[in-house]
């Protein structure tokens, strides 16, 4: 089949953010099934981080239309001017404040800060109709914006909508407790625009079944058009990958540790362990690649496991991949809510390294790690239980009693996640437009 759909991304290369892998991957694998994308993002200066690497991966043949992003991101990124730095470490210093700052700002606006992207999104979407022919409109979110956005394109082209949810808006468990004003009022206004959203979809993609259930619930007369497609690894990120040279055993953790991810219990567990078994956990360490909060560190110390622990700061993707195949294990962070499927999961089953989960069982992450036989789910609340585990885990690494390659993986691909989506869009192409 050959047809065109006009993506409308909060998040591109070269944004290093972690949204970016799901849409790009179903760019490159859509390409190959036939349909090609056309992209609408915002320039790279709404970007707080970026991967240069990323860039390099997006296919020729895609259209992208870069828009300007005259919200507060952009504002405070020409305030903080990296131009002006005086070296590379201040610059990400400046960087990591514009997106505090922006954190803080996004408050204000209902849903969040991109609905200043509206106008810009629109306009480079009407142009991307004139010079293409789209036959439907696939809308990225979070963030909330993104999905109202793509409900305003749709309408006005006479597209019909998909909308991909790779975190949830109002069912999302955090919501409330995510920063924004716990008022009544701003919850209605954001319920009224997310029903909105459902009544012009023709689906609404959820990345994860527990969110789909939480929408099922709230939306019952709009169930049906509920679909769930995970996140998946990409088997060609690892080809030419070098597995990285780690000089001890090491149990890493990539990415991005969030305050709902707290590893404070991960390192009572590990102190609890080197009073139990010192000599199992001095022949490990623990890295953690990626933006950790300033304290963690600190905290890290306090507890007692300073020593074994090491935050080794932001890397590029392709580092990150070569660092989970040189690793001996891979450790999972996951907050209280059962919902939670991060997405470096899928790429820790790529690697085909054994994982260590902190997770809620039952839950998501809990569940994929269970399904592809990749390693151990531990209750992340008593550092007791979580020690005892770790241990079990760690005497079986040094063992060598873990074998996830000879698990067919198949299933958690971005490739299969997205021939799911093209037969998806194929079925709303050939419904035609709603009257």
């Amino acid at each position: 089949m050959d047809s065109e759909v006009l993506i409308l991304a909060p998040a591109f290369p070269p944004s290093a953010e972690s949204g970016v892998y799901r849409t790009l991957k179903f760019v490159k694998y859509l390409g190959l099934l036939g349909w090609r994308s056309v992209v609408v993002t915002p320039s790279q200066d709404a970007y707080p981080f970026l991967d240069a690497g990323l860039a390099e991966e997006i296919p020729r043949e895609i259209v992208v239309y870069r828009t300007r992003f005259p919200g507060l991101a952009r504002a405070v990124r020409d305030w903080l001017d990296p131009s002006a730095m005086g070296s590379a470490a201040q610059g990400d210093r400046r960087r990591r404040a514009m997106a505090r700052v922006v954190r803080r700002l996004n408050v204000l606006v209902i849903p969040d800060v991109y609905v200043t992207w509206l106008p810009f999104a629109v306009l480079a979407s009407v142009r991307a109709r004139r010079r293409h022919r789209p036959g439907v409109v696939l809308a990225s979110a979070p963030p909330s914006s993104v999905a109202v956005i793509g409900a305003v394109v749709s309408r006005l082209l006479s597209l019909p909508l998909v909308i991909d949810f790779r975190d949830g808006w109002t069912v999302e468990p955090f919501y409330r407790g995510s920063g924004k004003p716990g008022n009544a009022l701003r919850y209605w206004l954001e319920g009224k625009l997310e029903r909105l959203v459902f009544r012009r979809a023709r689906y609404v993609i959820c990345q994860q079944s527990v969110m789909a259930c939480d929408y099922a619930r709230k939306y019952p007369i709009w169930r049906e058009k509920l679909v769930v497609l995970n996140n998946g690894f990409d088997e060609d990120d690892f080809k030419e990958v070098k597995p990285f040279r780690f000089d001890r055993p090491t149990l890493l953790h990539t990415g991005y540790v969030e305050d709902r991810r707290n590893p404070e219990v991960f390192f009572r567990a590990l102190a609890l362990l080197r009073m139990r078994r010192r000599e199992l956990l001095e022949r490990f360490q623990v890295v953690f690649v990626g933006r950790v909060r300033a304290d963690y560190p600190r905290l890290a110390a306090e507890i007692g496991v300073g020593d074994v622990v090491r935050f080794w700061g932001h890397v590029d993707h392709r580092t990150a991949l070569s660092m989970m195949l040189g690793a001996s294990a891979l450790l999972l962070l996951t907050g209280r809510h059962p919902s939670e499927l991060p997405g470096k999961l899928f790429e820790y089953l790529g690697s085909r390294r054994p994982v260590f989960g902190l997770a809620v069982p039952g839950g998501e992450a809990a569940r994929v790690i269970e399904m592809a036989e990749a390693g151990v789910v531990a209750v992340g609340e008593d550092p007791g239980e979580v020690a005892r585990a770790l241990e079990d885990f760690l005497e079986r690494v040094v063992s060598g009693g873990w074998n996830p390659g000879s698990v067919d993986l198949s299933r958690f691909t971005r490739r299969a996640a997205t021939e799911a989506l093209a037969g998806l869009l194929e079925r709303v192409v050939v419904q035609g437009e709603e009257t």
